[in-house]
C-alpha cells in the first residue's frame, strides 16, 4: 500500500508538470522566434491542441522537432546531458568521500574543543549557508582582478578546459550537498560512539583503524543511504545556477533556453500598442523541447539513485539502522550563546547599515560616476567600474555603487520575506495541526500530495514555469502615454502568493511530520488512558513539538524564500517591473526596490562585469550565514532539558490545566470543605 501510495504521488506530479509545462506562450509558429503578440492570447482550443500534440507523441515515442531550427528533439537532449551526467558525477564523490569523512571525523572529535574540530564546524556552518551563485561570483570577480593586475589569462565562464570548465563548477555544485552527508554521518557516529560495542572491540586489541573500518563505517551506511535523496535534490537544485553561471550546456541549461530564458532579457519584450492591442515580442518556447528535458533530468536523476543504492548494498548496506540510543551529552551553553550573539549581531549591522546609509561613508545609491581617468591622463575608463576604494564592490553601468544600492534595497527585502514567511508558517501550521492533530484525512492527503509536487521538481523550476505563463506574467500591466509601462501590486501579490505556495508545502509536511511523531510517544498512550482530552494532550505533550518545529522552520523559510527571489530574479521575474523611456529609448527598472530586482538589472551585465553581482548575493549570503547562526542556537535550546534546582516552574498551558485537575483528584477529607463543626 505504501508503495501504491507513492506511485500515486508520481502521478499526480507528473500530471501537475504535464499541465503547467503544456500551457499556452501565445501563438507560436514552428522558425519563429520574436513574434508580436498580443499579451493575453490565452485559447483553450491551443491548449488542447498542445495536450493532443503531446498524446501523439508519447503514442509515437517521439518528441518531434525543435520550434527555432527543427531538428530532432531527442539527439539534442542526450547530447546535452552529458555535461550534466559529468557534473553529478564528479559532484558526487566530493559528496561520498568528503562528506563521510568529515562526518566521521566530526563525530568522534566534534566536542573536543580542538582546534580542528572548531575550524571543521566554522566550515560546516560557512558552507551550509553560501549560496551557490555566491561562490561563482567570488570565483569570476577574483578571476578579473587577476586579470587586471597580472595580465593571467584564463577564465571559468564557458571554459572547455577541465579544471575551470568541469572541476570546479563541480566542486561549487558539491559544497552544500557535502556538509549535509556530513552532518548526517556526524549524527549517527555520535549515536554509535561510547556504546558498548566499541569499547569491547577496542578491549580486545583492535586498533582505532580496525574499529572504524569494522564497525563505524558499516553503521553509517544506513545514513548514507537516508542522505542520498536529498543529496540528489540538492545538486539538481544547485545544477541550474551552476550551468547558467558557470556557461555550461546542460540539461538546466538546456531547459531554462527552452523555456525562453536567455538570462540577460526578460522573455518578453516591453509591451507596446500594435493595431490598438497591448502587444509584445514573445521568445520562442518550445514546450516538446521543456518537456524532453524533464524527462531527460529525471532520468539522470534516478539512474544516480540506483546507481548510489547499488554501490551501498556493494560495501555491505543492509536494511537495518543503528538499535542503540543517542550517548547523552552536556549542552554547550558557551557554544549556543557564541553562535546567537554571532548571528543577530551579523543581522544587526545589515539591518543598520541599510536604515543609516546617508551617514556612511559610501556613495549615494543614485550618484553615477561617469568617467575615471589614471594618474598619468593617459587612460580613461567608462563604467562599470570594477571593485576599488571609492566603490568597495564596484559600479553598474550606469557608475551607480552596487554597495549603496543593495543597502537600499535591504529593509523591503525584509519586509517582503519576512512578512511571505510568517503567512506561510501560519498556513503550513493549520493545516498541520488539522493534519496531524484532528485527525482529518483529506488534509493530510493534499498536504502530501503539495509536498511531493514541489520537493521533486526544483523550486526554481517550479517556479519559472508557472510565472512566465503569458497570463501571470502580464497580469496587472498598465502602459503610459509616454510609452512607458508598469505593472500594478496584483503582480507583487501573485509572485509572492506562487512562492509561497512552493513553501507551504514542504513546511506543512515537516510539522506534520514533527506532530505525528510526537504522538507516537508512548506518554501519549498514558494520556489517552487517563482519560486527557485531545485539546489537554495537544496543550500538555504536543504544544512544545509544535513550537520548535514552527521557530526552526521560520529561519529554515526564511533563507529558502529569500534565495528563490533572489534567484528568479537574475531570470528577470521581479515584483514590480517597469519600462521607462530612458535616452531615446525604454530600460527596465524594478519599483519594488529589492533583492532580486537587483539581481535582475545586474544579470544583464554579468558576463561582461561580473562583480555586479557580487553585492546582492554578499548580503544574500550574509543574511542566510547570520539566519543558520540564529537557528544554530535556538535549536540547541529548544532541544536541551533546562534545569529547574530551585522550584518546579512549569508551563502556563501545564499549570491552567493540572490546577483543576489536582482539585479533583484529591482525596476527601473531613473538614476540607471549608465548613466548620
Amino acid at each position: 500500500m505504501k508503495y501504491l501510495i507513492r506511485l500515486l504521488q508520481w502521478i499526480f506530479v507528473a500530471f501537475v508538470l504535464v499541465l503547467i509545462v503544456e500551457f499556452p506562450h501565445g501563438v507560436v509558429q514552428p522558425q519563429m522566434a520574436d513574434i508580436v503578440q498580443p499579451i493575453h492570447a490565452f485559447s483553450w482550443t491551443e491548449y488542447f491542441h498542445n495536450l493532443g500534440n503531446l498524446g501523439h507523441g508519447i503514442l509515437t515515442l517521439s518528441l518531434g522537432k525543435t520550434l527555432d531550427n527543427g531538428y530532432a528533439i531527442a539527439p539534442i537532449v542526450v547530447q546535452t546531458s552529458w555535461k550534466s551526467i559529468e557534473l553529478i558525477a564528479i559532484a558526487l564523490i566530493f559528496v561520498i568521500f568528503g562528506g563521510v569523512a568529515k562526518g566521521i571525523y566530526d563525530g568522534l572529535h566534534g566536542h573536543s574543543g580542538r582546534k580542528g574540530a572548531v575550524a571543521s564546524s566554522l566550515l560546516q556552518w560557512f558552507a551550509e549557508s553560501v549560496p551557490d551563485f555566491f561562490v561563482i561570483v567570488t570565483l569570476e570577480t577574483i578571476y578579473f582582478a587577476i586579470e587586471i593586475h597580472y595580465q593571467i589569462q584564463f577564465s571559468f565562464i564557458g571554459s572547455g578546459m577541465f579544471v575551470p570548465g568541469t572541476l570546479i563548477p563541480a566542486m561549487t555544485l558539491a559544497l552544500v550537498p557535502t556538509m549535509y552527508m556530513a552532518r548526517a554521518v556526524r549524527t549517527n557516529v555520535e549515536d554509535q560512539y561510547g556504546q558498548m560495542y566499541l569499547v569491547t572491540a577496542q578491549a580486545k586489541g583492535l586498533r582505532f583503524w580496525q574499529v572504524l573500518m569494522r564497525h563505524l563505517i558499516p553503521n553509517c551506511l544506513p545514513a548514507v543511504r537516508m542522505a542520498v535523496l536529498p543529496v540528489l535534490a540538492m545538486i539538481f537544485s544547485g545544477l541550474i545556477m551552476v550551468e547558467y553561471l558557470y556557461y555550461q550546456h546542460g540539461l538546466l541549461f538546456g531547459l531554462f533556453s527552452a523555456m525562453g530564458n536567455t538570462g540577460e532579457m526578460p522573455q518578453y519584450s516591453q509591451p507596446f500598442f500594435h493595431h490598438g492591442v497591448i502587444s509584445a515580442q514573445f521568445n520562442t518556447y518550445d514546450a516538446n523541447l521543456v518537456l524532453g528535458y524533464l524527462v531527460a533530468s529525471f532520468v539522470v536523476f534516478m539512474a544516480y539513485y540506483l546507481l548510489m543504492y547499488f554501490i551501498l548494498r556493494v560495501f555491505g548496506y543492509k536494511r537495518v539502522h543503528n538499535p542503540y540510543a543517542s550517548t547523552l551529552r552536556d549542552d554547550s551553553i558557551g557554544s549556543r550563546a557564541a553562535s546567537l550573539w554571532v548571528g543577530v549581531g551579523m543581522l544587526a549591522v545589515l539591518l543598520l547599515s541599510a536604515a543609516f546609509r546617508n551617514h556612511l561613508p559610501i556613495p549615494s545609491p543614485n550618484a553615477m560616476d561617469s568617467l575615471h581617468i589614471s594618474q598619468g591622463g593617459d587612460v580613461m575608463s567608462a563604467p562599470a567600474f570594477p571593485p576599488s576604494f571609492r566603490h568597495l564592490l564596484g559600479t553598474d553601468e550606469f557608475g551607480r555603487d552596487m554597495l549603496s544600492r543593495a543597502l537600499s534595497d535591504t529593509l523591503p527585502t525584509f519586509l517582503y520575506v519576512g512578512g511571505l514567511t510568517v503567512a506561510v508558517l501560519a498556513v503550513s501550521t493549520g493545516l498541520a495541526v488539522l493534519s496531524s492533530v484532528a485527525k482529518w484525512r483529506f488534509v493530510r492527503a493534499f498536504i502530501n500530495g503539495w509536498n511531493a509536487c514541489f520537493s521533486l521538481i526544483p523550486g526554481v523550476v517550479g517556479a519559472l514555469l508557472i510565472l512566465e505563463i503569458p497570463s501571470v506574467y502580464w497580469l496587472g500591466v498598465h502602459m503610459e502615454p509616454d510609452g512607458g509601462s508598469y505593472w500594478s501590486y496584483a503582480r507583487m501579490l501573485v509572485i509572492l502568493f506562487v512562492v509561497g505556495l512552493i513553501e507551504c508545502g514542504k513546511v506543512a509536511y515537516t510539522i506534520q511530520y514533527v506532530l505525528d511523531d510526537a504522538q507516537e510517544k508512548s506518554y501519549i498512550e498514558a494520556a489517552v488512558i487517563s482519560g486527557n482530552t485531545g485539546w489537554t494532550q495537544f496543550l500538555l505533550h504536543l504544544w512544545r513539538p509544535l513550537i520548535e518545529s514552527v521557530s526552526e522552520q521560520f529561519f529554515v523559510g526564511f533563507n529558502r524564500i529569500i534565495i528563490l527571489i533572489a534567484v528568479i530574479g537574475y531570470f528577470q521575474i521581479t515584483l514590480r517591473p517597469a519600462w521607462i523611456p530612458v535616452q531615446g529609448g525604454f530600460s527596465l527598472i524594478n519599483l519594488s526596490n529589492d533583492w532580486g530586482g537587483l539581481f535582475s538589472e545586474t544579470a544583464r551585465q554579468y558576463f561582461s562585469s561580473p562583480w555586479v553581482l557580487m553585492a546582492p548575493a554578499l548580503l544574500v549570503a550574509w543574511t542566510v550565514f547570520s539566519m543558520n547562526l540564529i537557528l544554530q542556537a535556538v535549536r540547541l535550546k529548544l532541544r536541551s532539558v533546562p534545569n529547574r534546582r530551585r522550584k518546579d516552574v512549569s508551563s502556563l498551558a501545564f499549570r491552567w490545566l493540572a490546577r483543576p485537575r489536582r482539585n479533583i483528584m484529591a482525596p476527601s477529607v473531613p473538614g476540607s470543605s471549608g465548613h466548620r463543626h
